[in-house]
């Protein structure tokens, strides 16, 4: 009975000498784990978090930058669309007038602007001539208005003077309570000269100017443009004063691509 005793003694001594050694060892382990495992929280917190940041700061930049090329080439294309747009419309224009004109006016491209730099938009050169029926003296016009005369012609090709050179003359009727006649002597690309009106006559704020027909070679009612300025009375030799004023164009002579010449 005693030896049972003394054995049931040790085994639970043994036991508790386990547990002890068990509870030591993982105590031990996981002190022995401690450095490690802060040394690994202080570099993921601190290196790798911003080695993170930056990695994610890059691509962040890059996606950045991609979308600024993605909105550029929209822009571009939405440019474009716009452009292709307004063409369109011109070119509708153009098309309704030539059926509308088609037995009256020649249609003609614009080759080229004639002249050095100050007289850039003084003549241009299109391309119809006397074999499709131009002649020299033919008005010219867009749906706008007026464009001037044709001064020269060859089989395939036509000089056309624009009314922005002093030496066209235009006679022209401004819309007034008693209507104006006055002669268009040029100007620039921007702003024509109207002379020889009654002088001391009040014309009412973007009045509207007009061929008046005399002469016989401007068609009357083509649109010249609009009267923007006050009339200024000058001298004119013995005949006393004479009115003058500017009109600001119709038709816009930087952009001309068609025209339209009188048959």
């Amino acid at each position: 009975m005693k030896v049972k005793s003394t054995r049931t003694l040790a085994v639970a001594a043994i036991a508790a000498i386990g547990v002890l050694v068990f509870l030591f060892s993982k105590s031990a382990a996981i002190e022995a784990a401690y450095p490690f495992q802060k040394v690994k929280l202080w570099f993921s917190r601190s290196v790798a978090s911003r080695i993170s940041g930056a990695w994610n700061g890059a691509e962040a930049k890059a996606e950045n930058e991609r979308l600024r090329r993605n909105l550029s080439a929209l822009a571009l294309e939405n440019g474009e669309y716009e452009r292709i747009y307004a063409e369109n419309g011109r070119l509708r224009r153009v098309l309704d007038y030539a059926q509308a004109r088609k037995r009256e006016w020649i249609p003609a491209e614009v080759l080229s602007y004639g002249g050095g730099s100050a007289d850039a938009f003084k003549s241009i050169r299109v391309g119809k001539g006397s074999f499709a029926g131009v002649r020299e003296g033919a008005a010219v016009e867009v749906p706008e208005g007026l464009v001037g005369r044709v001064v020269s012609v060859t089989p395939h090709t036509s000089e056309i003077m624009l009314i922005t050179d002093p030496s066209v003359k235009v006679s022209c009727r401004v819309e007034a309570e008693s209507p104006l006649i006055g002669v268009l002597t040029g100007g620039s690309e921007n702003l024509l000269s109207l002379r020889f009106l009654k002088p001391g006559v009040e014309i009412l704020p973007r009045a509207k100017v007009y061929t008046s027909g005399f002469g016989g070679v401007f068609p009357p009612r083509i649109a010249v443009g609009t009267f923007c300025t006050d009339v200024e009375s000058v001298a004119h030799g013995a005949d006393g004063l004479e009115g003058r004023g500017g009109v600001m164009p119709a038709v816009d002579f930087t952009t001309l691509k068609d025209v339209f010449i009188r048959k």
